[in-house]
């Protein structure tokens, strides 16, 4: 059975807010980095782009979506 459409989009969400939420302590440029870090060093290239592709869902963190603009930003340049 596959996953709806959708739904590995929205479980992607949930993990990048975890992380969001693991690193919301720090101050926000070290959180940010260790989101960062984290995603590069663990997600596979798929899972980034998925993720990348709901950077305007309402669900996502604002440190993720700040991260997710900084990797755009990186793989433009």
């Amino acid at each position: 059975m596959t996953a709806a459409p959708g739904a590995e989009g929205a479980k992607l969400v949930r993990m990048a807010n975890q992380i969001a939420a693991f690193f919301r302590s720090y101050p926000e440029a070290t959180a940010q980095e260790g989101i960062r870090g984290h995603l590069l060093s663990f997600w596979t290239p798929r899972m980034l782009q998925d993720l990348c592709e709901h950077e305007a869902d309402t669900k996502v963190d604002s440190l993720v979506r700040r991260v997710i603009v900084s990797l755009r930003t990186t793989a433009k340049g």
